[in-house]
């Protein structure tokens, strides 16, 4: 019952950063029963206090968080960042219960005048974050419980100064027409829009559904292979994110030619689009993180800026991503994630049986192998055509349509990187880093091929065009 993963999470964290969880108190209750810690901190620090004012919005807030003080746990718990449960609230939630919850935390020992390790205190979160319609009520609640109006944030930003910003702001940086859809989920959709001068991608999600661990993902990943966030905002009833504009997500490329979705436009050659994958993903891992929804539907092209002709292949969609340990583990939770015909044959043993284990950065490095593949391929998958035949063989390790792969192709690719980015055991299995590494061996023994072919060609055109000068 209190077993904990290598962050340091048990079952308690688990349940407390489930936002759709409809009987979250009595589920509390019954793991308070069966004998679970609740003073169990994970690696930063945080407790289930701090996880419940992070990630649970709905009616039943301040039931569950009067439940885990009853049931005594820290409420004057800090994070490693010098963070307080009250931080993470005023910071990261959008419950209509705000003020209660608020009131509820400051009655039951925290002081409302505590400040971070960076020196931001509650209320510098809140006009920072919250944008809903009891924000005024929210602060006045602070004020009254000591916190200074005049005291500056790392920012050097007083409570005042956030306060007059959106008293002066009549709308939002972001702008966006609802009419100009790009695409959407379950996540939420996605607009055409513009932030200032520049053109950009607006996803925008409603606040219950909103992933804060993607949005600091996105924040703490930089890299030209990986989409960029430009900007968060939010109302009283969604958040917006401004990300950087693409062109195409790669799974347009081999749609029918009559298709008007279809993707036309120039790409790199396949092994510049394979290096620039996977540098990205490598980048992805070395932050402590792991994607889990590799396909080429969250794989963008993007035709770049300022009349710069430079295509670039991105990353994007982090919204199933989570960290990992040192030995790039993590624990899965009660659910697989992601899209079944894209699965490493260990998630897709445990999606079959339901089952509950850590998952492996590299699993994404066998769905990277799956997009090789797929490029390869234009438009099939390795492993068969229907989603049923692919699993089945993905099982058996049997990638039957690998022999359609051109033959020059495989003599370059299939031993040296494909079957190393295939293998059924992910201990076994190729890093990220030395995909990367293996791609400009590849690529260095492309160019002479590539020079021959030019070469050639030229040496035909030579001797064509002398033969029509002296038939002329």
């Amino acid at each position: 019952m209190n077993a904990k993963g290598n962050d340091g999470c048990n079952a308690l964290h688990h349940l407390c950063e489930n936002n759709s969880c409809a009987n979250l108190v009595d589920a509390i209750r019954i793991l308070i029963l069966c004998g679970i810690d609740v003073n169990v901190k994970v690696n930063d620090g945080s407790n289930a206090l701090h996880y419940l004012c992070q990630y649970y919005s709905g009616p039943n807030l301040t039931d569950a968080i009067q439940l885990l003080i009853q049931s005594r746990i820290d409420v004057q718990r800090k994070s490693n960042d010098g963070s307080n449960a009250l931080h993470y609230l005023c910071r990261y939630n959008s419950s209509s219960n705000l003020t209660d919850a608020i009131k509820l935390l400051i009655e039951k020992g925290i002081d409302a005048k505590e400040k971070d390790n960076e020196g931001s205190n509650a209320a510098h979160y809140l006009n920072q974050y919250c944008k809903r319609s009891n924000l005024t009520n929210a602060i006045q609640i602070l004020i009254d419980n000591g916190i200074d109006k005049t005291e500056k944030d790392k920012n050097g930003r007083t409570i005042s100064d956030y306060l007059n910003e959106d008293t002066l702001k009549k709308k939002m940086e972001i702008e966006f027409a609802r009419n100009a859809f790009l695409g959407g989920g379950g996540y939420g959709s996605v607009f055409k829009g513009k932030l200032g001068n520049r053109q950009v991608a607006v996803k925008r999600v409603e606040l219950h559904r909103v992933n804060s661990k993607e949005e600091a993902l996105m924040l703490q990943l930089d890299h030209p292979n990986i989409v960029k966030l430009l900007l968060c905002e939010r109302d009283d009833n969604f958040w917006y994110y401004a990300l950087e504009l693409c062109d195409a997500s790669l799974d347009k490329l081999f749609l029918k030619s009559d298709n008007p979705k279809r993707y036309n436009g120039a790409m790199p050659r396949r092994v510049d689009v394979f290096i620039q994958l996977a540098s990205g993903l490598e980048h992805i891992h070395s932050q402590g993180f792991t994607h889990r929804d590799v396909k080429p539907q969250n794989i963008l092209i993007s035709k770049g800026h300022d009349n710069v002709d430079v295509i670039t292949i991105k990353w994007a969609d982090f919204g199933q991503s989570r960290t990992v340990n040192e030995r790039g583990t993590f624990t899965m939770g009660s659910k697989i994630k992601g899209t079944e015909t894209w699965f490493a044959p260990e998630l897709l043993k445990l999606w079959m049986l339901n089952e509950n284990c850590r998952g492996d950065v590299r699993s994404d490095v066998f769905a990277l192998a799956l997009v090789f593949g797929w490029l390869f391929l234009y438009g099939e998958n390795l492993y068969g055509s229907s989603p049923y035949e692919i699993e089945k063989n993905i099982i058996r390790k049997d990638p039957i349509n690998m022999p359609k792969i051109d033959s020059k192709l495989r003599d370059l690719y299939e031993n040296d990187l494909l079957t190393k980015m295939l293998e059924d055991e992910p201990e076994n299995r190729i890093s990220s880093a030395d995909v990367v590494k293996q791609l400009k061996s590849i690529k260095e023994k492309v160019l002479p091929i590539l020079f021959k072919s030019i070469y050639q060609l030229f040496t035909r055109q030579f001797i064509l065009f002398s033969l029509v000068e002296t038939i002329l």
